[in-house]
C-alpha cells in the first residue's frame, strides 16, 4: 500500500496479450498448451513487473480469456504480479458510418471470474442472433459472402477453416448498442466505463456528426473516457476553452452532455515489448491510488487527475515540500509527562495540503512540534534531535534533514486549527503571519518612512489648498488663482524677451547638451544595471559550484566588468 497519498503515475489502459487475433510474438492463448500457458503468463507478469508504468488495462478483441487464465494463475502464485492490471475488452460496435466503430470497456479488477463471464454474454451479435462467443464469430464470417471475405483479405468463407474464420469474424463483426448497455447491468454500478477512442484508430471523430446527430449525441454522452491525442481535442473533451476552440466550444460541450470528461491514450501494444511505449510520447499519467476506485477520480475531476505529455506533471511546477517526518527513540514531548511520539517514519505526498483523522489522534500536537522548528521562537515542547523533518527543494534533488533540535529558517507559514477562523477574517493578521513567513518583517520601518513621507505631502498639498482659498482682513476671498496667472504672464514675457537672434543659438545648444546628458546617463544606469546582475549572476552560480563540491572551475567576469567601469568612465 502506498501511504503517501495520490501521485503521478504512468497508466498504460490499452495493451493486448496472447488471447488478442492480431498478437505478435508468440503464439496465441488459444493455441497453447497448459505447460506453455503458464510459461507465458510468467513471461507477462515479468514483463509487467519490469516496466515503469504502474497500472495496465487489457483491451483484448471480444474475450477476457486472457485476464481469467491470469487470474487463475495468480490464485496458486499470490503476490507474484506486482502492478494494477484491469479486465478490459475492444470491440466494434453497430453505427451508422463507413468503418467500424472502435469501442472499449474498462472493468474493475474486484470483479469475479463468473461477473465477467456474464458481462460478454450479454453481448450480442445481431447479425446471427447469437451472444457474443467464438462460436458466434466463426457463424457470423460464414455468413459473409466471397467479396465481403476478399475485401478483407480472405478467401471464399465456405472454403475457410475455423482458426480463419474466427480471424474474418474478429475482423468484421459488431455488437449492438442495446446489448452493451445490458452487458453493464451484468455488474455493479460504478464497476466499468466506457472508453470511446476519439481521434485514434476507428474513432468517433471520423463519424459525420451533421448526418447522424443522435449517433453522435449518444457515444458523445454515453462514453465516460475518450482515447485521444490531439491537443485540441483534449482541451475540448477536458472542458477547457482556449483560443484555438472557442468559436465552437459551446456547442461541442453541449454535446458532451455539458460536463467535461476524461482523456487516455494508451500503447495499443500488440506485443510485449511495446507496453508502455506512447506513440508520439503521449504518456498518460493519472494522479490517483492505483486502483479502480483511484480510477474513478478522473471521472469527477477530470482536468486535475489525468494528463497526456511526455514528462511527469509533477515537474510542471516544481516547489519546495517536506517529504518525510522521521521519529526515532521514542522520546517524551513534555517534561514530566507520559505524552511521547512513537518511533515511526511518515511519507508525505508532495501536494499535501492538510491532515485529517478522528479527534484526539494527535494531529495537532504533530503539527504544532513539526512547526516549532520553522520560525516559531517560543514553544513549551523540548527541542528533540529525534524529531527529524526531510525537507525537498525540487523533486529531483537530495533531501535536506532538519532535526528539531534548532530553530531553521524556511519559507513556512503554519496556522494552527483554533486560528483558521481569526485568520481567514481578519486580512492583516493573515499579512503578518505571511510576511513573517517571507522575513518581512525587516520592511515595517521602510512601510512606516513611507506613510511619513506620505503624510508630509499630504500636509504641503492642504496647505496649498488653504493658500487658494485664504480671505483677507475683510473677510473676502483673495483671488489667488489671478496672482497665479499674472505671474506665469511675467514669466512668459520675461522668456520671451530674451528669446531673441543674439541667444537662440546658445538656448539651442543649451538644449542639446541637456538632451544628450540625459541619455548619457539612462546609458550609465544600464551599465550599473548590467554590473549588479553579473555580480548577483557570478555569486549564485559559484554558490551552487562550491555546495557541489566537484572540481568545477567558478565564474569570473572581471574583463566584463572591467570595460564596463572603462565604458562609464569614458560617458562621464
Amino acid at each position: 500500500m502506498n501511504t503517501k497519498g495520490s501521485e503521478w503515475r504512468k497508466w498504460d489502459l490499452h495493451i493486448h496479450t496472447p488471447a488478442s487475433f492480431h498478437w505478435i510474438g508468440s503464439k496465441k492463448l488459444r493455441d497453447m498448451t497448459s505447460e506453455e500457458k503458464t510459461t507465458e503468463i510468467k513471461n507477462f507478469i515479468e514483463v509487467v513487473n519490469k516496466s515503469d508504468v504502474d497500472v495496465f488495462c487489457l483491451m483484448d478483441y471480444w474475450t477476457f480469456d486472457w485476464y481469467i487464465a491470469l487470474q487463475e494463475y495468480l490464485i496458486e502464485h499470490s503476490g507474484e504480479l506486482k502492478k494494477t492490471v484491469f479486465p478490459g475488452m475492444e470491440l466494434r460496435i453497430e453505427c451508422p458510418v463507413d468503418y467500424r466503430l472502435n469501442i472499449h470497456c474498462i472493468l474493475s479488477d474486484k470483479l469475479s471470474i463468473q461477473e465477467l463471464i456474464d458481462f460478454k454474454s450479454e453481448l450480442y451479435i445481431r447479425s446471427v442472433d447469437k451472444k457474443l462467443s467464438d462460436d458466434a464469430l466463426i457463424r457470423f464470417a460464414k455468413s459473409l459472402d466471397e467479396s465481403k471475405a476478399k475485401k478483407h483479405g480472405y478467401e471464399n468463407p465456405e472454403d475457410l477453416g475455423d482458426e480463419k474464420l474466427l480471424m474474418l469474424g474478429s475482423i468484421t463483426a459488431e455488437v449492438t448498442k442495446d446489448s452493451l448497455n445490458q452487458a453493464f447491468n451484468q455488474i455493479p454500478e460504478d464497476f466499468g466505463f466506457v472508453i470511446l477512442p476519439y481521434d485514434t484508430s476507428d474513432g468517433l471523430l471520423k463519424l459525420n456528426w451533421e448526418d447522424h446527430p443522435h449517433d453522435d449525441n449518444y457515444f458523445m454522452q454515453s462514453a465516460h473516457i475518450f482515447e485521444t491525442r490531439d491537443k485540441v481535442n483534449i482541451d475540448l473533451i477536458s472542458g477547457i476553452k482556449t483560443p484555438d476552440n472557442e468559436k465552437f466550444f459551446e456547442n461541442f460541450f453541449k454535446t458532451l452532455g455539458n460536463k467535461p470528461k476524461p482523456c487516455i491514450a494508451g500503447s495499443d501494444a500488440h506485443k510485449y515489448k511495446d507496453y508502455g511505449k506512447f506513440p508520439s510520447n503521449k504518456i498518460t499519467w493519472i494522479k490517483a491510488d492505483c486502483t479502480f476506485e483511484g480510477l474513478k477520480q478522473i471521472i469527477f475531476e477530470p482536468k486535475d487527475r489525468v494528463r497526456i505529455q511526455e514528462t511527469n506533471p509533477l515537474f510542471d511546477y516544481q516547489r519546495p515540500f517536506f517529504s518525510e517526518i522521521k521519529i526515532t527513540d521514542n522520546f517524551k514531548i513534555f517534561e514530566n509527562q507520559n505524552l511521547a511520539f512513537e518511533t515511526c517514519s511518515i511519507p508525505l505526498n508532495p501536494s499535501m495540503v492538510s491532515i485529517i483523522g478522528g479527534r484526539g489522534e494527535g494531529k495537532s500536537i504533530l503539527m504544532d512540534y513539526f512547526a516549532k522548528g520553522f520560525g516559531y521562537s517560543q514553544n513549551p515542547y523540548l527541542n528533540s534531535e529525534n524529531f527529524i523533518a526531510n525537507y525537498s527543494k525540487s523533486f529531483d534533488d537530495e533531501d535536506l534533514s532538519y532535526s528539531m533540535e534548532y530553530q531553521h529558517n524556511l519559507a513556512f507559514l503554519y496556522i494552527k486549527q483554533n486560528e483558521v477562523k481569526d485568520l481567514a477574517l481578519d486580512a492583516h493578521k493573515l499579512g503578518v503571519e505571511i510576511k513573517r513567513m517571507l522575513n518581512l518583517d525587516v520592511f515595517e520601518d521602510f512601510a512606516t518612512d513611507l506613510q511619513d513621507e506620505i503624510d508630509s505631502e499630504l500636509e504641503k498639498l492642504n496647505d496649498l489648498k488653504n493658500w487658494f482659498e485664504q480671505t483677507n482682513d475683510k473677510g473676502t476671498k483673495i483671488n489667488n488663482a489671478e496672482i497665479v496667472k499674472s505671474v506665469i504672464k511675467r514669466n512668459q514675457d520675461l522668456l520671451g524677451s530674451i528669446t531673441n537672434e543674439s541667444n537662440k543659438e546658445k538656448l539651442e545648444k543649451y538644449t542639446n547638451n541637456v538632451k544628450d546628458i540625459k541619455q548619457n546617463e539612462l546609458r550609465i544606469k544600464k551599465l550599473t544595471d548590467l554590473e549588479r546582475e553579473l555580480n548577483e549572476f557570478s555569486a549564485r552560480i559559484n554558490l551552487a559550484i562550491e555546495e557541489s563540491k566537484e572540481e568545477i572551475p567558478t565564474i569570473d567576469f572581471t574583463n566584463q566588468k572591467s570595460k564596463i567601469d572603462e565604458i562609464k568612465a569614458e560617458i562621464t
